[in-house]
């Protein structure tokens, strides 16, 4: 009898052991795509849509977004989803509003933050990422083209 108990212990603790060594121990928050832990990409949405979801703590799969970022390890945001390309002042109005997003971001999150580059298709796609490398520079956010990824 205490044969069986000594070794039900045994067993008991090695699951435990198990069990918290191979936990994941971060998470990875992703706007625009679906390589993260969890993702955030709404159909159609703007910048100002992500700026809105945050500041109301929208819920993303049954978490809140502003506690979602406070526990991310990583925040991978992907603009192709979010910028549109059609003037240079609708452009600049969206830098500005994403001067707004990596303010909030980085509210919330003070670890690791990386954002996708639009795709160079154009001069204006060109302006836009170099305008977007400025300010991620200024707000300790990682670039990363598209094609790296």
């Amino acid at each position: 009898m205490k044969k069986i108990i000594i070794l039900i212990l045994i067993i008991l603790s090695i699951a435990l052991i198990y069990r918290y060594t191979n936990r994941k121990d971060f998470l990875v928050f992703s706007i625009g795509n679906d390589e993260g832990d969890i993702s955030y990409k709404p159909e159609n949405a703007r910048v100002t849509d992500i700026i809105i979801d945050i500041v109301a703590n929208r819920e993303i799969e049954d978490r809140k977004i502003q506690n979602i970022l406070v526990k991310a390890k990583e925040v991978i945001i992907d603009l192709n989803n979010f910028v549109i390309l059609n003037s240079h002042v609708g452009l600049i109005t969206q830098l500005n509003d994403l001067k707004e997003v990596f303010t909030l971001l980085r509210k919330y999150n003070k670890e690791k933050i990386t954002v996708i580059l639009l795709d160079e298709q154009s001069e204006l796609a060109e302006y836009a990422n170099k305008k977007i490398t400025l300010l991620s520079k200024k707000y300790g956010i990682e670039v990363i083209r598209n094609e790296e990824k």
